[in-house]
């Protein structure tokens, strides 16, 4: 009998689970907005819980149906990863450049130890995870290379094709940096329509925007698209036009119409920041930012959404609260309605938060309509998207550096500004935005910086797919590549999260030997975690290295297992230079 109540509890759990999911009480997986979900009317049931990114994935894993479950580790082939890797068939020679995914090599005592701590947290995964995790269902991938002997250290199933989660982002900025360079710019270009002429104060026809996937977004930014748009709106001022008689054309010639990528999060999650789309053009990543300023208690709290002119039909509706006060703002989009309403404690001070748009290219449209009318300069007609319209004169070109998007990439983890950098470089490599393309560039990347472009499969630039794959030994040949070139290794080190001290890392390896010297990029999607990134000697990439590890979907693995795993493992690196 009393199985028979633990089951029918178990039941009762499990249906307020996908009743709450229904509601639309998704988590976060972007950074953590400080808000309590638990004065939710449940009307609209949009909200940011109090997590960190992985937590909120492992907790999401207990309402949502899992993903596709690890099967039982097939017993490791006899890999000998000291072994020098062949060549594959048809690989060209390449002057002065490391084949760094084939080198041989390992240090038999660190290769003993890290073996060891990985068989610890197997075995521990196994406890914590109770019946729905065995150690052998865990799969946990490690390479990493000595840059100053140039060769091998330590390798565990480092072949082992695995999802990256956001060490997908690894590949991404490799490819802009080999392809395009620290230095490019992406380039949005406005013309006059073909049949657009000047008269007085008004541009007679059609102002044409041409696609060049720049996410135009400012990680420090309110959301507005203003200083990006300066170049534009100082020429039309120099040209003493006040009014566009035509449409705000938007052309998006060869990028892909903006849409989830195969094996995203389920479409209850998709109005979350982390599910921001990418296309030809976009403003603020895809996203809307939400700013409120702090206001007394009791008195309404004014709300700004940005970028003006995103044409939703906002409810708002924020009160500020006392100091004791639950912070439970709820945001989000249904259908064409904007929702921003709650409560902001006294004690929060100034907030903001973001949430995905529908449409990144509507965005763009409206958002560059209203700040050109908010400059003086208004468009008569309405905003048309088309693709190979004919142009005439270049007025201006609005751009951003690639080396500006590295740390929103890297160190925050924005999936969004990824998604479009991986398009900009597929077009600017391939000739087209598309998925196809980004996956071109990807391989085209790799065998510029001299390795094997086999074994990997990118569907997005930023890992969110569950359909990516790599290896631990591609990712780590990967960085080790991109330190041997200065101007890129320069900017990947000014982007990477540093343990102990900012971005994902800031939380890990604190007051330990790894504090200012472990530069890596984190990883999380349910049932995936990685780790991938250099540990330093005297200011410089000593070592590069990559940790991927794949597992059932049980909650707190990953805080509680493998990110430690991970930290200890590079401890070890550390100690391996130290010792």
């Amino acid at each position: 009998m009393g199985g028979v109540r633990t089951r029918g509890l178990g039941l009762i759990l499990l249906g307020l689970g996908l009743l709450l999911l229904l509601l639309g009480r998704c988590f976060s997986g972007g950074e953590a907005s400080s808000v309590d979900p638990a004065s939710n009317t449940g009307e609209e049931a949009m909200v940011f819980p109090e997590v960190e990114e992985d937590a909120a994935w492992d907790e999401a894993s207990r309402i949502l149906p899992p993903p596709e479950p690890v099967a039982a580790v097939r017993e490791e082939e006899e890999v000998d990863e000291a072994a020098e890797e062949p060549a594959a068939p048809g690989t060209p020679a390449r002057s002065g450049l490391t084949a760094w995914d084939r080198v041989g090599g390992l240090d038999d005592g660190l290769q003993a130890r890290v073996e060891r701590r990985i068989a610890e947290a197997r075995k521990q995964a196994g406890v914590l995870g109770g019946k729905s995790v065995a150690p052998e269902q865990v799969v946990v991938s490690m390479r990493a290379l000595d840059l100053a002997g140039g060769k091998g250290l330590v390798g565990v199933r480092s072949r082992e094709r695995m999802r990256p989660a956001s060490n997908q982002k690894v590949l991404t900025v490799a490819a802009a940096l080999a392809l395009l360079g620290a230095g490019a710019e992406l380039e949005t270009p406005f013309h006059r329509g073909r049949d657009a002429r000047i008269e007085g104060h008004r541009l007679v026809g059609d102002l044409v925007a041409i696609a060049g996937a720049d996410p135009v977004y400012d990680p420090e930014g309110d959301g507005s698209v203003d200083a990006w748009l300066a170049p534009l709106v100082a020429e039309l001022r120099d040209l003493g036009i006040e009014e566009i008689t035509g449409d705000l054309v938007l052309d998006e010639g060869a990028f892909m119409e903006p849409g989830p990528a195969p094996e995203w999060p389920a479409a209850s999650e998709h109005w979350q920041e982390y599910c921001a789309l990418a296309g030809g053009f976009s403003a603020n990543a895809g996203c809307l930012q939400a700013n409120l300023p702090a206001r007394p208690v009791g008195q309404a709290v004014p709300v700004r959404l940005e970028p003006r002119g995103h044409g939703l039909t906002e409810r708002l509706g924020v009160r500020s609260v006392s100091a004791k006060g639950r912070l439970d703002v709820r945001i989000g989009v249904a259908g064409e309605r904007a929702t921003v309403q709650g409560e902001l404690p006294v004690s929060v001070g100034d907030w903001s938060a973001r949430f995905r748009h529908p449409d990144p290219v509507a965005l763009f449209g409206g958002a560059v309509r209203e700040a050109l009318r908010d400059a003086g300069v208004l468009i008569r007609g309405e905003v048309r998207r088309e693709r190979g319209f004919e142009v005439g004169p270049r007025i201006a070109v609005c751009r951003s550096a690639v080396a500006e998007h590295l740390v929103p990439i890297l160190r925050d983890s924005n999936n969004s500004v990824a998604d479009q950098l991986w398009l900009a470089t597929a077009q600017r490599s391939e000739g087209r935005g598309d998925r196809g393309a980004g996956a071109a560039a990807v391989h085209r990347a790799l065998e510029a910086l001299g390795l094997a472009a086999s074994g990997q499969a990118s569907v997005d630039g930023s890992g969110l797919s569950r359909a990516n794959r790599t290896s631990t030994r591609q990712l780590a040949a990967v960085l080790a590549a991109l330190s041997e070139r200065e101007p890129d290794l320069a900017s990947l080190l000014a982007s990477l999260p540093v343990a102990g001290l900012s971005g994902s890392l800031e939380g890990r390896m604190g007051g330990t030997p790894a504090e200012g010297r472990v530069l890596a990029k984190t990883g999380f999607i349910s049932g995936t975690s990685g780790l991938s990134g250099f540990v330093l000697e005297e200011g410089r990439p000593r070592i590069a290295f990559s940790i991927l590890v794949a597992y059932p979907p049980a909650g707190g693995l990953n805080t509680k297992v493998f990110k430690p795993m991970q930290d200890d493992l590079c401890l070890e690196l550390l100690a391996w230079i130290d010792r």
